[in-house]
């Protein structure tokens, strides 16, 4: 009776063992997965069109807004003149009213222009709701400008980036 007690032991050690090293590694996984939070979206900015390039974002929670700060690259042949700038949650193709003010701000070829403080603006309706320290934002750049070589007349150009990033304090 002995001998049949320690194989029954020996059993049930090694089947705690094997449970055991399996959940061990599950653990593992899922505390590598919270800490590179494969899930979140990534951050960054992508212009959609050949000519300019941007640093990637930060944003910053101020008074219930989400600011920009962004640096952006004329990485177009001639100088251009920003016109308006437009920060939304809105990832739609198509241009919103770019009811921003008129900023007029000369931008030499090959030279960068730092958005300090554009103010994001969530959409109605968006899912996203108010943007807290700490959370993820993501949505569009509009860019409203003109080559300093254009006609008067000319109709302005607009261009349009991709952002995203977390929101700080």
């Amino acid at each position: 009776m002995a001998g049949k007690r320690t194989v029954r032991g020996q059993a049930a050690l090694e089947y705690l063992m094997t449970y055991g090293w399996a959940l061990l590694v599950i653990a593992i996984v899922i505390s590598v997965l919270v800490l590179i939070n494969p899930f979140s979206p990534p951050q960054g900015c992508r212009f959609d069109t050949v000519g300019f390039t941007c640093d990637p974002p930060a944003f910053k929670n101020d008074a219930g807004h989400t600011t920009l700060y962004l640096n952006i690259l004329n990485g177009n042949n001639n100088n251009i003149i920003i016109k308006k700038l437009y920060c939304t949650s809105d990832k739609s193709s198509a241009a919103p009213t770019l009811n921003a003010p008129y900023l007029a701000i000369n931008v030499p070829r090959q030279s960068n222009y730092t958005i300090r403080g554009e103010t994001c603006y969530i959409s109605p309706g968006n899912a996203m709701g108010t943007t807290r320290a700490g959370t993820d934002f993501s949505g569009k750049l509009w860019l409203l400008y003109k080559n300093e070589e254009d006609p008067s007349g000319y109709p302005d150009r607009v261009v349009s980036a991709t952002i995203a990033g977390k929101v700080s304090q």
